[in-house]
């Protein structure tokens, strides 16, 4: 198999033309539990039985979709595995490639909210409503793969806890002990589309329940507000402990919320309704049936609602069905409910023979309204007779926010998979880079090499280097991590972002001015989250004035806003930033949705209607604000503002994740070299200065070990250079060594396990360890390099950073007390 092939993240089978088992690679193994070897030579359908699959593969012609296989023997066997599958006839035989991707948890998830969106159809029985609301929690566990859940609901008594998961009697009573109406949590929540993101520490909690919380094991926390015609009703919360991955995206937490809001004001208005009953039947006869409560129920639920009689014909139509079809409730009385889908006279037909028959049906189909206007829908039609009379109650729900959803979620993969593709790719970048700086530096310094030649080598260097930022720019919006927060410089973050616009800028004729005085005090945010809010509004910039044909300017304007004392929302000193445009600018009757999830006055397939929406989350998740103005002279004009952090960092640079080992850069000014070194053959202390240090570099790049080698040895070092692990292990069985550099990405041996090595042969190395890498942020290194307390080094570098890092390592040993063995 293609070494491409072999290693691909999806699972990968190639059958020839009988349909037998060509090759196998490792995903599938993972994917379905069998090792290649019980796989190849035999038929896909004796390993794993999927129908769909069988009756797919028997042409020859490409196909995909979505199916479920059982395997039937390995580590896996018996389980139901949803795949994304796609097929492809190979060119020169009469076989196929089959490329399966593991889907189950998303079908897992979209399940669920399948059932949260039933939970409170009106046509599907009563229930009480706390049997709703577990019912809700227990799928949103089971969903997101929560910790704990919580569903709070105001009444007029207060806020009560409607159901929960993974709660205690004391953490609820503390809840419900609290001012829940004055806390900063509804607070935060009150803007429509406001969701809380965060960790225990950053979240807008009272103490005590930020204690509680934490001594439940729960480190993350999603909340979003309960709405009732806009108005905040409660809220549902989700927590993770550390070890959880797993979450639900802002589209589908707003999606989730929607469908519990409605499901538990469905139930209170049955509850509403039951009551009223209760109070009249003593009065009136079990079979009357109360015109004025069934008015209540239908017209007040959120749901589009018709009533139709035995003809078909329209009788009744709540608000809310008046609202979706865009009509009123008068055109819409009389018309024949086929009317308002598209289908097929034969799938009418068979749907009201299963009404008939069971009472009760459920399709999705195409609604239409009377301007001809159209929109996905799922419809369910329920038999009820109203004053002995037989009648269907009809709910049409449009479900474009939810293919929306869907859409984005694809999208969202794609993002994922293109940034796998951008680490690998900057992975390979930084080695050639690495060394294009290294022989550069080099060139330059050289005494015999004419001035006008130095210059042309510097230039050379400081465009490698430029490349760099832009490899470094692309990594850090790509990467996935968890938000962590550090006193941050803006310009660097302004900087960062124009770099990675600068060929739309160019392309649009736009001129950028940036005016963010040297003075300006750091922020305290998480960089990648404050990167995307400042590419989003950047790139709607550009697009505006892209759109207008001519060429435009934009302006970006950071400030120091001084904290106003006498007001405790504007108590604490702010960052200020402004970035304006000299496009179209926005209609005025249009500002109010700026901020709305999904709106846009973009073309269709421009943008999502998410940029916005998303950004304002961020920022106010930073406790800082993000609005419109509109400027003198037309344009459009964003500002936010956010707090500013008493901290201040040391320079421009980026900040680095907490916990983590730094990348040595040389910038610590270390003398290692006056230290004395301990002999082993007399005890005796002897200056390092009558002998070179020896450092092992290990590197399958020809080039880097080559840069590597002059580099350490004009240090005043002995470079003692290998090409793969094994041999590095071998030298170090033989000869005495001060240091090792070692690549971590390595065709054979990866440089974790080159360090576990050579530590069990010379334990006094495990710590004189520089692990070099073009990924610094790997979490695999990070997590390698915190247990065992070596360094990392990030390619790539120059020469003077090389010397000091290795000058700094050694002179840390040596203040430990540790001892240099005899050079071998």
């Amino acid at each position: 198999m293609d070494p491409a092939l072999a290693g691909a993240a999806d699972a990968i089978v190639v059958l020839d033309g009988p349909g037998r088992i060509r090759a196998w690679n490792a995903a599938a193994e993972r994917l379905l539990g069998i090792p290649a070897g019980k796989a190849i030579g035999r038929t896909f359908h004796q390993l794993a039985n999927s129908p769909e699959l069988k009756s797919k593969a028997s042409g020859q012609a490409a196909w995909r979709g979505r199916i479920t296989v059982r395997p039937s023997r390995g580590a896996r066997a018996g389980q139901a595995i949803v795949v994304e599958a796609s097929a492809a006839p190979v060119a020169d035989t009469s076989g196929q490639v089959l490329v399966l991707r593991d889907v189950t948890a998303a079908a897992r998830l979209e399940e669920e909210l399948t059932g949260l969106s039933m939970l409170g159809a009106v046509t599907g029985g009563s229930r009480p409503r706390e049997v709703i609301a577990q019912d809700a929690v227990e799928r949103l566990c089971r969903a997101t793969e929560a910790t704990i859940a919580i569903i709070l609901t105001a009444t007029e008594r207060g806020y009560v806890i409607e159901a929960g998961h993974g709660l205690t009697p004391e953490f609820s009573e503390l809840v419900l002990g609290l001012a829940l109406p004055d806390s900063p949590l509804l607070r935060a929540l009150r803007p429509v589309g406001a969701v809380v993101s965060a960790d225990l520490d950053h979240a807008p909690l009272w103490p005590e329940v930020r204690g509680a919380l934490r001594e439940l094991g729960i480190e993350r926390l999603r909340l979003v507000g309960l709405r009732v015609h806009d108005e905040l009703s409660g809220l549902i919360g989700l927590g993770w402990g550390p070890d959880s991955t797993a979450e639900m995206s802002d589209g589908l937490l707003f999606q989730a919320a929607a469908h519990v809001a409605n499901a538990l004001e469905n139930a209170r208005l049955v509850d509403v309704l039951a009551a009223e009953y209760e109070e009249e039947r003593q009065l009136r006869s079990r079979l009357v049936v109360s015109e004025e409560r069934y008015r209540t129920l239908f017209e007040e639920s959120p749901e589009p609602l018709l009533l139709i009689g035995r003809a078909r014909q329209i009788l009744d139509a709540n608000a809310a069905a008046t609202a979706q079809f865009r009509t009123t409730r008068q055109d819409l009385l009389g018309r024949r409910a086929d009317e308002l889908t598209m289908a097929p006279i034969g799938d009418r037909l068979s749907r009201r023979d299963v009404e008939r028959r069971q009472g009760r049906t459920h399709f999705h189909s195409i609604g239409v309204r009377p301007d001809g206007t159209s929109f996905p829908a799922e419809i369910t039609l329920t038999r009820v007779d109203i004053a002995g009379e037989p009648r269907s109650i009809v709910l049409i729900r449009d479900l474009t926010t939810v293919e929306r959803l869907q859409a984005e979620l694809l999208q969202a993969q794609k993002m994922e998979a293109m940034g796998q593709l951008v680490s690998g790719v900057a992975h390979e970048l930084n080695n050639p880079l690495a060394a294009v700086i290294g022989y550069s530096q080099l060139i330059s310094s050289s005494k015999r090499l004419p001035e006008d030649m130095r210059h042309e080598a510097q230039l050379l260097a400081q465009e490698a280097d430029r490349t760099r930022r832009i490899v470094q720019n692309l990594l850090d919006f790509a990467r996935q991590r968890p938000p962590e927060r550090h006193p941050t410089g803006i310009r660097a973050l302004v900087e960062s972002v124009l770099g990675l616009q600068s060929y739309a800028i160019a392309a649009g004729q736009i001129d950028v001015r940036v005016s963010i005085p040297p003075d300006l005090p750091p922020v305290e945010v998480d960089r990648a989250q404050m990167q995307q809010v400042l590419l989003n509004l950047t790139l709607n910039a550009i697009q505006a004035i892209q759109g207008t044909g001519v060429p435009g300017r934009i302006d970006i304007r950071a400030d120091a806003v001084r904290g106003d004392d006498s007001r405790p929302e504007d108590g604490r000193d702010r960052v200020r930033l402004e970035i304006r445009d000299t496009g179209p600018g926005v209609p005025r009757s249009l500002r109010s949705r700026l901020f709305v999830p999904f709106f846009t006055t973009k073309e269709p397939g421009t943008g999502t209607g998410l940029g916005l929406s998303v950004s304002f989350g961020i920022v106010a998740a930073h406790q800082g604000r993000l609005w419109f103005e509109e400027p003198d002279g037309g344009g459009s004009s964003f500002v936010f503002e956010i707090p500013v952090t008493a901290a201040a960092p040391t320079d421009e640079r980026m900040p680095w994740p907490a916990g983590v080992p730094q990348p040595m850069d040389g910038r610590a000014r270390v003398d290692a070299l006056r230290h004395p070194v301990r002999s082993r053959d007399d005890g005796r202390l002897r200056p390092v200065e009558t002998r070179r240090p020896r450092v092992l570099v290990l590197d399958d790049e020809p080039a880097i070990r080559a840069i590597l080698q002059k580099a350490l040895d004009v240090a005043g070092m002995d470079p003692v250079v290998v090409a793969d692990g094994q041999e590095a292990i071998e030298r170090v069985r033989r000869e005495r060594f001060d240091l090792v550099m070692c690549d971590h990405r390595m065709a054979g041996m990866y440089g974790t396990e080159v360090h576990d090595a050579i530590a069990e042969i010379r334990p006094e190395l495990a710590r004189r360890f520089v692990f070099m890498s073009g990924d610094v942020l790997n979490p695999e290194l990070r997590a390698f390099a915190v247990d065992r307390h070596v360094g990392l080094l990030a390619k790539p570098f120059d020469i003077e950073t090389v010397t000091r890092a290795v000058r700094q390592l050694l002179a840390e040993v040596e203040l430990e007390g540790a001892a240099t063995e005899p050079l071998g």
